[in-house]
């Protein structure tokens, strides 16, 4: 009970410190002791761990390891197969990052996506699309159940999941129930001010999106609603 326990806690600690400092703070027996916790539950991997860096050296020649040499050393089945995943991941994870075609702005998709969104939604939520500087999505979620608003502790939630994301620019979406996709002067007096504040802060506004059954609307692409901005 005393060992499970120390181990819990030192697992605990291992976790806390990648995730304050990152892996440049590990040796390359940490990180395997850390991806070892994964395959391995409930059992010290420390010594695990360094026995794997004695025997290949570096964390690419682990994962590239036979696996009968793994399993001679009595690496776990659910371990090897972690082990032998990652790679694997880690490849498929920089060929869609690098992916220049999946980076491009389709506008018609984009608009269909928040409009199937809306109209699943049961409530007239307030959706929040953050982008990187090409326009492509890199969140959409709700940010509101109802509208949106512009109080300051809704900016400071705008602001900081850009950060969080390090997105370049945001857009607001609604569905107007009311079946007019075009924006209510609160509404407009809003989003200046959103688009003003979160300035301040270095993030951009995009565009402000409404919805309907029949109808769309696009703020940047209205030149009535949009000069209120100029």
């Amino acid at each position: 009970m005393y060992k499970s326990s120390m181990h819990k806690g030192h697992r605990t600690r291992v976790r806390e410190k990648y995730l304050q400092n990152g892996l440049k703070s590990f040796n390359n027996h940490e990180i395997v002791e850390l991806l070892l916790f994964y395959g391995i539950p409930r059992k010290d991997t420390n010594e695990l761990a360094h026995k794997l860096v004695e025997r290949f050296g570096d964390i690419s020649n682990i994962m590239d390891a036979p696996l009968e040499e793994l399993v001679e050393m009595n690496v776990p089945e659910k371990a090897i197969f972690f082990l032998k995943f990652l790679p694997q991941l880690s490849k498929k994870y920089l060929d869609d990052l690098n992916d220049d075609a999946s980076k491009k702005y389709d506008k018609d998709v984009f608009m269909k996506k928040i409009g199937r969104l809306l109209s699943e939604s049961k409530s007239s939520q307030t959706l929040l699309i953050l982008h990187d500087p090409r326009k492509k999505e890199l969140f959409c979620g709700k940010i509101s159940d109802g509208w949106v608003g512009s109080s300051p502790k809704m900016i400071q939630k705008i602001v900081s999941l850009c950060i969080k994301y390090d997105a370049f620019s945001f857009s607001i979406a609604r569905r107007h129930d009311n079946g007019v996709a075009y924006p209510t002067k609160t509404e407009l007096e809003d989003i200046k001010i959103l688009r003003t504040q979160a300035g301040k802060a270095d993030v951009f506004f995009n565009d402000f999106f409404i919805f309907s059954d029949q109808e769309f609307f696009s703020l940047m692409n209205d030149p009535a609603a949009s000069s209120c901005f100029k």
